[in-house]
């Protein structure tokens, strides 16, 4: 017989197995009760003792028989007490039959399980799978069984072929050495691993006990995705069982930092910025007292003191942050209260603080007037002169010196009034945008020839602007005003809530486009004239890593009154859209635990090879960065891939620039903002989710009984069914018995009366 069958037969209370010593409770009572009198022979006893013995055989069997029945009735009291039990196919077992039974633990490691109340949810877990698992061992050993976690679903951190109590020690051990990371739980990626696990053993069936909070931003997809569960769909359901065990249902109160961010997309040293941090309530009482604190580079300014935030408010501070020196600097928002779940009180960014965005303005038109003339006009709204500076450096070309030109130094290039230019110069501008610069097109009378305009800018295989341009529209008689559409990244500069951009802005020239050929990504209008067309007025388009934007009017004063409008709105646009399309430095300002650590260089500027360090260094060591892709867009880059961001903070990487000093970089890493949600999935959002998949729920404190009571049969309903039996036949047996019968001596003509089955145990005699 297998070692596995032996151990199919348990005891819910096996501690009460000592009843079973109440069988000697009838045999005590017999003892006891034994008569003890003295024998005097007299002459009508003579009559008793002969019926006495022709009865004794019967009489003796009838005593003992009751005994019997009675302490069968003792011993099934007790064993009904001790709930004795036996597995699922120990029928099978015994007959050299076992079914095959493949057990998966599954622990949940995401960052959401180092809420804390008294311990920490995973700790909880933890302790609930190492019960689940001597269980398994002494109950229900001999099958395969591994560990996994969420984070690593298609691994096993411990994995036996026969588990059983000699390797739990090893499995517990393995449990122990488990931490829960800073990433989310990805249960989709669980049920892919477990689909393949039950592809590839197509005969045992596999039972997976899933140790989790369940929390529903993990667990639980919108309408219009599919569900996590659905790599299980289809597969036999008599196979595969999923037991969900979670904590105890509980309020789990939450004040997060989910978001911050700063309002520009660039940052000048010297220049303001405006810095917005999202502070949410996501418990289910008012959260008071809490305070907001920021620092750049460890240098803290003033807390804020936070008015009560109510349960699901969510409320944005505004902060002026001022960086001093140009490089990369550290941006930190902290809750100066912490609460049960500290992994979101704490928030930062990379700033990446540049000396100025470089601004290249080639002037197709140089006017002796300077009201006509575009960089006269753009200098002094993009760097006026005087005390305070904008932020902005504005160098000039002409269109002959464009061709050559080396624009890796600039940020933007604005080609005013620009005719067609040579084949080089478009090349290199193309190459610019690819590369993350961008470019700005305005009109003027040199762009009137939309053909000669299209062809060159336009050209197949070269599309710069975003449209082709079509026909010029004369629209002196009835000027028009610019509206904005939709909302984008100069919603701000251009117009009100209404759209409008200036009430006292209008245009009296401009040009219409052609229809959009079949480049990807496909341009968007971002303003349109409000006549009768709605003729789009400013339309952008992605090309490679950078941006280009038409605008179908000019700006200066030939076509329009907008740079003499006193409303100032030509200066605030000229410089959101030099923000807008500056050339982004590629660093990442935030990047989510859980996620590699990738920093993307040009190979002309560094060289490919990167060092990382953790927030815990020196205690955690360096690692070097692996190249894994060395061209962009058709230019020479380096993706230096590195660890797994494993702990929130600052990490920091090293680059070596091809000239001068190495250089230090911040690599921010967060809290994904949907794990400081602790809400749970409820178990008819998850029965709706899981559908015909077969699955269990149980709770923390019962887990390791929910799990036994899953696999087991209890067999107290047939001890108690035995009971009833017994005592109904030994109370008819003594009723039958004890009855007083008349009994005829024939012999002597005498009627004697006589106990026929005694109800109590039989005597025997003793002389004195």
């Amino acid at each position: 017989m297998d070692s596995s069958a032996l151990l199919a037969l348990g005891f819910v209370n096996a501690a009460l197995l000592g009843g079973t010593g109440l069988v000697a409770v009838p045999v005590i009572i017999h003892w006891l009760s034994r008569r003890r009198f003295r024998r005097i022979e007299w002459g009508a006893m003579r009559f008793v003792l002969e019926a006495e013995r022709e009865n004794r055989r019967r009489t003796r069997f009838e005593h003992w028989l009751l005994l019997m029945l009675r302490c069968l009735a003792m011993l099934l009291i007790a064993l009904m007490v001790a709930r004795p039990f036996v597995r699922p196919g120990l029928v099978g077992e015994l007959l050299g039959r076992p079914e095959p039974v493949q057990r998966v633990i599954v622990l949940d490691d995401s960052a959401s399980l180092q809420y804390t109340t008294a311990t920490t949810d995973f700790e909880r877990l933890r302790e609930a799978a190492e019960n689940l698992l001597s269980w398994i061992a002494n109950e229900a050993g001999g099958m395969p069984l591994s560990i996994r976690t969420t984070s690593r679903p298609a691994e096993s951190c411990f994995s036996s072929d026969h588990f059983g109590v000699a390797a739990g020690s090893e499995a517990r051990a393995a449990l122990r050495a488990l931490e829960p990371g800073v990433a989310r739980a990805e249960p989709a990626r669980l049920c892919a691993a477990l689909a393949k696990l039950v592809a590839a053993d197509d005969a045992a069936r596999i039972d997976v006990f899933v140790l989790s909070d369940l929390q529903a931003s993990d667990w639980l997809r919108g309408n219009n995705q599919d569900s996590v569960f659905a790599a299980l769909y289809g597969l036999n359901a008599r196979r595969l069982r999923l037991v969900l065990v979670t904590p105890p249902e509980e309020s789990r109160d939450n004040v997060a930092i989910s978001e911050l961010a700063i309002d520009q997309p660039h940052v000048v040293a010297g220049i303001p910025v405006t810095a917005r941090v999202r502070v949410t309530n996501f418990g289910h009482q008012r959260a008071d007292g809490f305070s907001l604190q920021f620092d750049i580079d460890d240098l803290p300014l003033p807390a804020r003191t936070l008015e009560p935030l109510e349960p699901g408010e969510m409320r944005t501070i505004v902060q002026d942050v001022t960086c001093a020196t140009p490089g990369f600097a550290t941006l930190t928002a902290r809750l100066g209260q912490p609460d049960r779940f500290e992994l979101d009180d704490k928030r930062c960014i990379a700033v990446h603080v540049r000396e100025a965005l470089r601004v290249l303005v080639v002037n197709g038109a140089p006017a002796s007037d300077p009201r006509l003339d575009e960089v006269f006009l753009l200098r002094h709204a993009l760097a006026p002169p005087g005390p305070l500076g904008s932020g902005v450096r504005v160098s000039e070309l002409s269109p002959e010196q464009l061709d050559g030109a080396d624009l890796r130094a600039y940020d933007v290039v604005l080609l005013c009034n620009v005719g067609p230019i040579a084949s080089g110069a478009r090349d290199a501008l193309l190459r610019f945008v690819q590369t993350g610069g961008g470019l700005a097109l305005t009109l003027g009378d040199n762009t009137l020839d939309a053909a000669a305009f299209n062809r060159v800018i336009h050209a197949d295989g070269a599309e710069l602007a975003p449209l082709p341009l079509s026909d010029a529209v004369d629209a002196s008689a009835h000027p028009v005003g610019l509206v904005r559409t939709g909302e984008h990244a100069l919603a701000t500069a251009l117009g009100d809530e209404a759209g409008r951009m200036s009430e006292y802005v209008r245009f009296r020239r401009y040009m219409r486009t052609g229809a959009a050929s079949d480049a990807v990504p496909a341009p968007v209008v971002l303003a349109r004239f409000d006549d009768d067309e709605s003729t789009p007025a400013l339309i952008e388009r992605r090309v490679g890593d950078g941006r280009v934007l038409l605008f179908t009017s000019s700006i200066n004063l030939a076509w329009n009154n907008w740079a003499a409008a006193v409303d100032g709105s030509y200066v605030v646009t000229l410089l959101e859209l030099v923000q807008h399309l500056s050339r982004s430095e590629g660093h990442p300002a935030s990047l989510v635990g859980g996620q590699p650590l990738n920093v993307v260089v040009s190979l002309d500027e560094y060289a490919p090879q990167a060092v990382f360090r953790s927030p815990h260094y020196p205690e955690t060591p360096a690692t070097s960065g692996v190249l894994e892709q060395a061209e962009v867009a058709g230019v020479e880059r380096a993706v230096m891939r590195g660890p797994i961001a494993d702990k929130l903070g600052t990490y920091t990487v090293e680059l070596t620039p091809r000239s001068g000093a190495a250089e230090e970089r911040p690599l921010c890493v967060n809290l994904d903002a949907a794990e400081s949600d602790m809400r749970r999935a409820t178990r008819a959002e998850l029965d709706a989710s899981l559908g015909e998949i077969r699955h269990t729920f149980a709770t923390l404190g019962a887990s390791t009984g929910q799990a036994e009571a899953d696999s087991r049969r209890e067999l107290w309903p047939i001890l108690l069914l035995l009971l009833v039996v017994t005592l109904m036949a030994e109370q008819a047996c003594a009723w039958w018995w004890g009855r007083v019968t008349p009994v005829r001596d024939t012999g002597r003509g005498r009627l004697l009366a006589r106990t026929v089955g005694r109800l109590g145990v039989f005597k025997s005699h003793e002389e004195r």
